[in-house]
């Protein structure tokens, strides 16, 4: 027992576990889904910062370089998607990795200055600190929403209190599990170890009595959908001698399902921009219109501003279908430059071309068809809660077009889906996601798979769906309330320090 003690005092022991712990967390999500591991990665980091006054930052910060080099490991496939040097790739999703792990480093120097030195209630303040750096992550430099515990839980009990409270409620719960195991495990108390299993327990029976619960009303006359996933390659996707066949491949797998009610296009599948694809644009609405059919497409609309020409990721209706719609959460270094008349040297050097799409200002991402809205979300904006549920609420049926081929076959295309997944859970809305080379996907509005479509073939998915009214709790209240309330166990555990520290020295100074 001495050893081991020894070892967890030694600053290399810690170091290094923390670095593996922070790789493992990643892999309790899609696609291995091994839930137990994100529970133990929270629960080692927990233990190592409630044991040691002097856990480092630094330490943390080891923590976050494993976590976000493994879970964000496909950053590597994407800038190689668009023809950077492999050292240049590499070198760019090593510091991209680094950078981001400084939130890790700022999350426990956080913690580390405002303790208490009470088991229990620096336990509730790792808790509280966890939730809101991920909720930070959701708008910090245009956000990056992945990675959040909550999504660990999409295929267990947990995921029933989805409608209720919401992805970063089930953080709060996956989260306050690991860190009492962890204050346990450091102060074993057999009354805390009981309360513990009970309330386990108690949470579980909840989550399975909620799964299947519907809460908003079905509009029972299904409509026919398709996705279409044409396996594009995305490194000659947009080679001028393409065009005509990408477009082309579309059109011959769209007109093998006029049958079908709506009809979705991938993200940017048209790859001419909208002021040149007039003609394209007109051929595909008189189809869809001859058939009766919905079809809704990508691709990339221009205009001009007082800045000078702008260019949008946009998504168009057609046929019975109408609307557009404009990207209004681009992607930093995919879609646009953070900071690009700063970086554009470095850019240069390192070979990564610029991009220079502009975010849209459209008040309802909503397209029509008939008498029902589409709620039209555009790749990684699903990733962003608030974003989708400000959708969700004047949707019937949801929308999805991605083009996931910048991934590769990495971990990225299966943490996209489950993202998703959990959305549809989320806000009770049937989803329809096609994707350039896959994971394309019809969901229901319990976030089953009712179909799928791996990556790298060439297909269309069919599927009837019936569309929904009406607003899940999670929908009426949000998730203001969730992050509020760890706001203010941190603003109280400040005030509380800084109230304990002026009362001592005003008692050191009267002696």
């Amino acid at each position: 027992m001495s050893s081991v003690k020894t070892w967890l005092d030694q600053a290399w022991f810690i170091n290094i576990s923390a670095l593996v712990a922070g790789a493992l967390f990643p892999l309790s999500m899609a696609p291995l889904q091994l839930w137990p591991l994100g529970l133990l990665s929270q629960a080692w980091l927990g233990f190592l910062a409630l044991r040691n006054p002097s856990f480092s930052p630094w330490s943390g910060w080891l923590y976050g370089f494993g976590f976000f080099g493994v879970g964000f490991s496909w950053v590597y496939e994407s800038i190689r998607t668009v023809g950077t040097s492999l050292p240049a790739a590499a070198l760019m999703t090593l510091f991209f990795c680094m950078a981001l792990a400084l939130l890790f480093w700022c999350q426990i120097w956080i913690f580390k200055h405002l303790r208490a030195h009470r088991l229990n209630r620096d336990a509730l303040l790792f808790v509280a600190l966890w939730v809101v750096f991920e909720w930070l992550r959701t708008w910090f430099l245009t956000g990056l929403p992945w990675l959040y515990s909550g999504y660990s839980m999409t295929d267990t009990w947990l995921a029933g209190y989805a409608p209720i409270i919401g992805i970063f409620g089930i953080s709060s719960l996956t989260t306050a599990f690991a860190i009492w195991c962890a204050a346990l495990a450091i102060r074993q108390h057999q009354k805390q170890l009981i309360v513990l299993l009970l309330l386990t327990v108690s949470v579980l029976a909840g989550g399975y009595t909620l799964d299947g619960k519907t809460w908003v009303q079905v509009i029972n006359q299904p409509i026919k959908v398709v996705a279409l996933q044409g396996n594009i390659d995305q490194r000659i996707k947009w080679e001028s001698g393409q065009q005509l066949y990408n477009y082309q491949t579309y059109w011959d797998m769209t007109e093998q399902h006029l049958d079908a009610d709506l009809i979705v296009w991938p993200e940017s599948s048209i790859t001419q921009l909208l002021s040149e694809a007039g003609g394209i644009l007109a051929e595909l609405d008189q189809l869809g219109m001859s058939s009766h059919t919905g079809i809704i497409a990508g691709l990339i609309a221009d205009g001009m501003n007082n800045d000078g020409p702008v260019f949008y990721n946009s998504v168009v209706g057609l046929g019975l279908a109408s609307g557009r719609y404009n990207k209004t959460k681009l992607v930093p270094f995919g879609e646009y430059i953070p900071f690009s008349h700063a970086l554009r040297g470095v850019l240069r050097i390192l070979d990564i071309p610029m991009s220079s799409l502009t975010p849209g200002h459209n008040k309802t991402a909503t397209l029509k068809m008939g008498t029902l809205q589409l709620g039209q979300i555009i790749c990684s904006e699903v990733t962003y809660p608030g974003l989708v549920m400000n959708t969700a609420e004047v949707s019937n049926l949801m929308v999805i077009v991605s083009n996931d081929a910048w991934f590769g076959d990495s971990l990225g295309p299966y943490q996209h889906l489950q993202i998703v997944r959990m959305r549809a859970m989320e806000t009770q809305r049937p989803m329809v996601r096609a994707t350039q080379d896959g994971i394309s996907a019809i969901i229901d509005y319990h976030g089953k798979i009712l179909t799928s479509a791996p990556k790298y073939v060439r297909t269309a998915l069919t599927h009837e769906l019936s569309p929904v009214t009406g607003e899940t709790p999670y929908m009426k209240f949000g998730y203001t309330w969730i992050i509020s309330l760890w706001l203010l166990v941190v603003v109280f555990q400040a005030l509380s320090g800084w109230f304990f520290k002026r009362r001592n020295k005003h008692i050191a100074e009267s002696l």
